[in-house]
């Protein structure tokens, strides 16, 4: 697991670098962790802000920091390639910080021990011991004890006391703090009340007449004002007569919300009654009226924001490259009537033996990975023609993940790349579809990828000036029929699926393999040893079944990662290419021989389905148990019943 990203010490250079926005990642960590570090960062903004000269992050905050959760900290890539000290290797939980060593055996029998603190402790707090390399057993502290003062509830740094703890370690095993009960508790108490530390201030104006229901005016910061009225029509007061200060008391009582009453004003016409409870219901629909108004407003916000970058169906936009032409609408719907066998490859040798297999589309020419060299123009050209020859469409794959360092040689390869006439691009982010529409135009077949996460027909709408849409392999089939069944009647897209190969889970900058191995940050200008150009694609992580992940580095230094276990939905072929289904082979992560066996074998499983041959049956037991046979680490059916 990575270590965790900590910016706290460096904000000074975020903020000078023009960032004006800091996320916090929250998932899959409790509430008292965002309420914590959410804390430490607002102050350390606000008084940075306040006096930037003489920023520095405080003592106590870092600490907090560590104990509320920490596997090691990093910066990440904001100040260097951090290489092998960006993961950490020995611990993917939170590892807290060091408490102390065992120095002894206790006097009060079995399972108690010695140890001198580092670090103050409380009953309530919780600790783990190191019992075996890279293994710590964990408990809450359910008593001290100490020789001069016998039990404690307490104990500062630097007191030696007795503990009880699990498993059984030996003198000198370190002795973890991993949550402090206070650190928690100040963190519970800024959410218990459901206010979430927000003080937003508002202006609230109240009139009455009598015969009509009291009327509350709202209005925040923002600009947003709401109006309510009560359910009582004011009474004329017989003893007890409303006053200012009375109304005042019941609306402007917002502890437990978000708000705090900045200003009021309250204009009473005469002597008059309306109930308590009837301001306190009063009080209530103002709020939820003014919450709604803010929601309804930032929504608006969020919706305009994005109206030049997810497009309206019909409307003009950022990111479609050109409007579906008639001719491609025809060639769509003639695609649909037969099911297209798409492979793609990551070199040439893979790019011929999948045509030879009988691929009636091949995508090639994104990422180039070591040690097979370069996607570069000659081989581009000659996979075109090859493709030509075979009778299959040549779509040239675009590379996951473009950095600006490489744009401009990127962007002058892809226009070389146009000039060749490929049957069209295999898009893979949205900003390959802007580019491409600069030059491009309507001159062949867009193609998107799994990588762009359809999973619906809006998405689908907003990326329209693509013919073919590769769906998630997160889908379930019950979800691909949803969507071909919602699909919209103004475009024709080919919808295609993965049915075999490795799916690749992860794209990063770092590498592991040259972290690990090669004796630099996991890249050539760092001064990695480049161990990838040994390996020849047998490199992975192993994960704790023993079920090899493979890697691949590409000419970048990137590290992608792929899935253990191969795809393989041949079962399901029939149910799939009824449905109208293209289906594509991933083989990416596999070399020219497995490409080539596995494309053979879905040609003829597709001929025997086109002929209504259910591939279940036992004419076709012994292809598909060829294709079991290629996948030495077993098969998966991937989302297709269980989804995610």
């Amino acid at each position: 697991s990575p270590s965790d990203l900590n910016t706290l010490e460096i904000l000074p250079q975020l903020v000078a670098a023009g960032i004006s926005a800091l996320k916090i990642e929250g998932r899959m960590k409790r509430p008292e962790y965002v309420a914590t570090v959410v804390r430490i960062y607002r102050e350390a903004l606000d008084r940075y802000y306040a006096d930037p000269r003489h920023f520095c992050a405080l003592p106590e905050e870092l600490a907090d920091l560590e104990q509320i959760f920490n596997r090691g900290f990093t910066t990440g890539y904001y100040l260097s390639r951090p290489g092998l000290a960006m993961m950490s290797h020995q611990h993917s939980k939170n590892r807290g910080v060091l408490l102390g060593r065992i120095s002894g055996w206790g006097n009060h029998g079995h399972g108690r021990y010695q140890i001198q603190l580092e670090k103050d402790l409380r009953v309530g707090d919780g600790v783990a011991v190191r019992i075996a390399q890279g293994e710590n057993t964990g408990t809450e502290v359910a008593a001290l004890w100490n020789a001069q003062q016998g039990r404690l509830e307490y104990a500062p740094a630097g007191t030696v006391v007795e503990l009880d703890l699990p498993g059984d370690p030996q003198p000198g095993a370190p002795v973890f703090k991993t949550s402090d009960r206070m650190l928690l508790s100040r963190a519970q108490e800024s959410f218990a009340s459901g206010s979430e530390g927000l003080t937003i201030p508002v202006s609230l104006e109240f009139s009455a007449v009598v015969g009509q229901p009291g009327h509350l005016s709202l209005s925040d910061d923002q600009g947003n004002t709401v109006s309510v009225d009560g359910d009582f029509r004011a009474e004329q007061a017989i003893r007890h007569p409303l006053t200012a200060e009375r109304v005042k008391d019941q609306l402007t009582r917002l502890g437990a919300t978000a708000y705090y009453a900045q200003n009021f004003r309250a204009v009473i016409d005469g002597d008059l009654m309306i109930p308590v409870s009837d301001l306190n219901s009063l009080r209530r629909k103002g709020i939820a009226a003014l919450e709604e108004a803010r929601l309804r407003r930032w929504a608006s916000a969020g919706r305009a924001g994005l109206a030049g970058q997810i497009r309206e169906p019909g409307a003009p936009g950022t990111y479609p490259i050109s409007s579906v032409t008639s001719q491609e609408r025809r060639l769509g719907r003639r695609l649909r009537t037969r099911t297209v066998l798409s492979v793609s490859a990551s070199d040439p040798v893979s790019l011929e033996a999948a045509l030879e297999g009988g691929a009636a589309r091949v995508y090639f020419g994104g990422e180039s990975y070591r040690p097979f060299g370069e996607w570069s123009l000659e081989n581009i050209q000659q996979g075109i023609q090859a493709a030509k020859n075979h009778g299959a469409e040549a779509i040239v794959s675009l590379p996951r993940i473009v950095a600006q360092r490489e744009t401009d040689a990127y962007e002058q390869k892809l226009r070389a790349i146009a000039e060749l006439n490929p049957d069209g691009f295999l898009i893979r982010n949205i900003g390959q579809a802007h580019l491409l529409r600069q030059f491009w135009g309507g001159r062949g077949r867009l193609c998107g990828d799994y990588t762009l996460n359809v999973f619906n027909t809006h998405t689908a709408e907003a990326l329209e000036g693509l013919s073919v849409i590769t769906l998630s392999p997160e889908l379930t089939l019950a979800q691909i029929r949803k969507v071909l069944a919602a699909e919209a009647t103004a475009v024709e897209w080919e919808w295609e699926i993965p049915v075999q190969g490795a799916i690749q889970l992860m794209v990063s900058e770092h590498c592991p393999l040259g972290a690990k191995t090669g004796g630099g940050a996991g890249q050539m200008a760092a001064g990695c040893s480049m161990p990838c150009l040994k390996c020849r694609g047998s490199a992975g992580l192993q994960d704790r079944l023993g079920l090899i992940f493979p890697i691949r580095v590409d000419t970048q230094c990137r590290m992608h990662l792929f899935n253990s276990m191969d795809l393989n939905l041949a079962a399901h072929l029939l149910a799939l290419t009824k449905l109208g289904l293209s289906v594509r082979i991933e083989g990416l992560a596999h070399d020219a021989t497995y490409i080539g066996k596995a494309t053979r074998i879905y040609h003829d499983l597709l001929f025997g389905a086109a002929r209504g041959h259910d591939p279940e049956r036992n004419c076709f037991a012994t292809l598909i148990d060829g294709l079991e046979q290629l996948s030495i680490q077993g098969t998966t059916k991937g989302h297709l019943h269980r989804g995610v």
